[in-house]
């Protein structure tokens, strides 16, 4: 069902196809909503990938590539450094925004460093990478400039100005999706990039952008984050639905089978690899699931994909839970944002252990949002201030209980 609606109502982005790879056939492109025409397959350079790379991607015939400012875990220079002058105007460069750089003035100058970086004049996609920041992401006591809105307006003047060809952000849930777009934004995002792989499918805001027509861009499709959180293996190479389909299809390997179900599921990728070979074989995805095929890989979303081969050190019980959609409605008249407290422990600069919190989302005053998660979670509400998140005051925290559908926060009153 979620499938056929996609076809339905993806009504201006309409597929034309411009490219070719180096195995001769016609990439995929859409156009967005305002006539930027956008590759469906690009190549992700997060992890510090270098020019010989790049360069190794141009030639096979990659023409988006997507970068950002966070020093952490990309290099803008190595994209300009890999690019010749007759190429640019072939190719869709994408770059973000840093969170510790939100604000009106800040971001102006921030984008004018990505051009110098990337030895350009313009940027085809810019987006902020994500809402909020958080000690780990932006240091421990650092204070943006301004919020997202702020950047946002800066964004807009930079569109106007045609050195961003299309607006768009990361890492935003529905609700600040829904914010954006019906509140904030005097321009429309054209696209948003979060996470989407076959069990964390993120329907709800792929719902959302097709009845906006916001262009849909997945990262981590290939079932990297699952390794980050403790799996010992990348589930894509273990999963029982995805070996079946491989020995259906002998010849396809399964990056290519996840890419090509995300890309006939509307949700347009960039696989990030070092070696050209997969790079290769990344771009190779002339070829079709059938309808069996696909409704298998869909009806993966909320499974944790975990056997006995790859089971987490940290958590024997893991795969023992499946993941969860619960409703949390906001009973305050004032925007709250949500973290997950894990089992981890960080130590501060005293010495002393604390667990480890993960900012979830925002959700606005009087509203609600989805989360996915699992039985036993511990979840802390913050009231959303500007500043550092960790100063932000506690409101109340939850555990997620089991067959807990729905839970209410702010009933006792506001503080």
């Amino acid at each position: 069902r979620d499938q056929e609606k996609s076809k339905m109502n993806w009504k201006l982005l309409l597929f034309s196809g411009t490219c070719f790879s180096a195995h001769g056939w016609q990439v995929p492109s859409v156009k967005l909503t305002n006539g930027v025409e956008f590759p469906m397959i690009g190549f992700g350079t997060a992890g510090g990938i270098d020019r010989t790379v790049i360069k190794g991607a141009l030639d096979l015939g990659y023409t988006l590539f997507d970068t950002a400012q966070a020093t952490e875990w990309y290099k803008e220079g190595e994209l300009g450094e890999s690019l010749l002058a007759d190429q640019r105007k072939k190719i869709f460069i994408i770059s973000k925004l840093h969170p510790r750089d939100h604000g009106y003035y800040r971001t102006l100058g921030k984008f004018e460093d990505s051009l110098k970086n990337i030895r350009t004049d313009y940027l085809d996609g810019f987006l902020l990478h994500y809402p909020h920041c958080w000690p780990e992401l932006c240091g421990q006591d650092h204070v943006a400039e301004g919020t997202w809105k702020d950047s946002w307006r800066a964004m807009e003047e930079l569109y106007a100005q045609k050195k961003i060809r299309a607006l768009g952000v990361s890492n935003f849930d529905l609700s600040q999706l829904k914010e954006l777009v019906e509140t904030v934004a005097k321009v429309k995002p054209h696209f948003i990039q979060n996470y989407f792989d076959p069990w964390h499918q993120d329907r709800e805001v792929r719902e959302y952008c097709r009845d906006h027509n916001i262009l849909y861009q997945g990262y981590s499709t290939l079932g990297t984050q699952w390794q980050n959180q403790g799996l010992k293996t990348n589930p894509i190479l273990s999963d029982s639905t995805i070996a079946k389909i491989k020995e259906q299809r002998p010849e396809l390997d399964e990056g290519q089978i996840v890419l090509r179900w995300a890309i006939d599921n509307d949700v347009a990728v960039i696989p990030r690899t070092s070696s050209i070979d997969r790079a290769r074989t990344n771009l190779n995805l002339d070829f079709k699931l059938n309808p069996g095929q696909m409704r298998a890989l869909y009806d993966l979303n909320g499974v944790t994909p975990i056997n006995v081969d790859n089971q987490p050190d940290h958590d024997p019980d893991l795969r023992l839970v499946g993941e969860l959609d619960l409703v949390v409605k906001n009973h305050y008249s004032f925007d709250v944002a949500i973290f997950w407290e894990s089992d981890e422990t960080e130590f501060d600069s005293y010495g002393g252990a604390h667990s480890k919190i993960f900012f979830s989302g925002e959700i606005e005053a009087k509203g609600d949002a989805h989360h996915s998660t699992h039985v036993g979670h511990k979840f802390i509400v913050k009231k959303v201030d500007r500043g550092d998140m960790s100063n932000w005051l506690v409101l109340e925290s939850f555990v997620v209980a089991e067959g807990e559908t729905h839970h209410h926060i702010g009933r006792r009153g506001e503080l």
